[in-house]
């Protein structure tokens, strides 16, 4: 007689192909969603916390100057020729800004430590507009320190840039908020990281299980066909009429007996 035989999980053949079940992915994350959002919210505090500790608030004050090859007084009265000659002037001018004498200076003036002391410039190449950025660990130190360098570096300009005069448009005013650190966005980073943390473990926990939970799983897994199931009795109620009652009559039948 010829036994039909199911092929087993040994027999089963090989694929070296990968299913993903994304409706069970999504599953997963739901049903670990309190936990996602345990680890996003642990994750924000400890941005929080960190950034708090470790980082030194810093504040900023700027200013814009317009550099003129000529001594004029009266910025009203520039022509396009001074602003084409300004063009020039403005790249020598933020090189001596930012100078290691002007920054000395500085330091000196606002009684700062050349440490403590941060100076940048940006030059507008299409206006000849040079704007100067001071950043401190104070907001009055970086107050001073503005007014301070704008003074400093009009005569130290018109010194070195024989026949050029410097015009102040915008002048340093006092920081009121931090410059660095940016605490909302440190904490939405944090927050982001400890949630693709999160959702990453639990799909990787997903797609690790091969344990089998039910007939789709032994139809997947090892190609068998489910003919039949056997119910769990251990669910079943323990009154008159559950499995367990039919039990305790056949017991009970038994001492009658002896």
């Amino acid at each position: 007689m010829n036994e039909t035989q199911h092929p087993t999980k040994q027999q089963a053949p090989h694929s070296d192909e990968i299913e993903i079940d994304l409706l069970a992915l999504l599953r997963a994350l739901w049903k670990q969603a309190w936990l996602i959002f345990a680890v996003t919210l642990f994750f924000g505090c400890a941005g929080y916390i960190i950034t708090k500790a470790a980082v030194t608030p810093t504040y900023q004050t700027y200013f814009s100057i317009y550099v003129n090859n000529s001594t004029l007084t009266n910025i009203s009265s520039i022509t396009s020729s001074d602003i084409a000659a300004s063009q020039y002037l403005a790249e020598t001018a933020a090189d001596v800004i930012g100078s290691n004498s002007i920054k000395k200076q500085v330091a000196e003036q606002a009684d700062v430590t050349e440490s403590e002391l941060s100076i940048s410039t940006s030059v507008n190449t299409d206006s000849g507009v040079v704007t100067v950025y001071i950043v401190t660990t104070d907001p009055r130190t970086a107050y001073s320190c503005g007014t301070a360098l704008m003074d400093i570096a009009a005569t130290e300009i018109a010194r070195i840039v024989e026949g050029s005069s410097v015009q102040a448009i915008d002048t340093p005013e006092m920081p009121t908020t931090y410059y660095q650190p940016n605490y909302l966005k440190n904490v939405l980073i944090a927050m982001l990281l400890g949630g693709a943390l999160a959702c990453g473990l639990v799909m990787l926990r997903e797609l690790m299980d091969d344990k089998v939970k039910g007939r789709d799983d032994v139809e997947a897994h090892f190609d068998l066909v489910n003919l039949g199931s056997i119910p769990d009795i251990t669910e079943a109620g323990t009154g008159r009429y559950g499995y367990y009652a039919g039990y305790g009559y056949a017991a009970r039948g038994n001492r009658k007996t002896r």
